[in-house]
């Protein structure tokens, strides 16, 4: 289990880039996790709750030049099932 701190509601527009990248990263390993068995403090809703709410902040920092992201090609088939489910849950908000 990850050690993980967030507090609800997660408000991403707070923190800095460096936090929100590292965030991100947690999101997924805390997706792959759940995927794998191994219990986390927040429940798999929550975590996509989380995690659409880090990716809208991110898209928006990068879309006004106020940060750096990018997403690795060589991505395992866990970040890409995330990923997926992310771009799914963000067109139909």
């Amino acid at each position: 289990m990850l050690e993980l701190d967030w507090q609800l509601p997660y408000t991403p527009e707070k923190v800095t880039n460096q936090q929100l990248a590292d965030d991100w990263r947690l999101f997924v390993a805390a997706i792959a996790n759940l995927d794998e068995g191994i219990d986390e403090p927040y429940t798999e809703a929550e975590i996509y709750v989380m995690a659409v709410a880090c990716a809208k902040e991110i898209a928006k920092r990068v879309h006004t030049g106020n940060m750096v992201f990018a997403i690795a090609e060589d991505r395992s088939d866990t970040y890409e099932t995330f990923l997926s489910r992310i771009k799914n849950k963000l067109e139909l908000w």
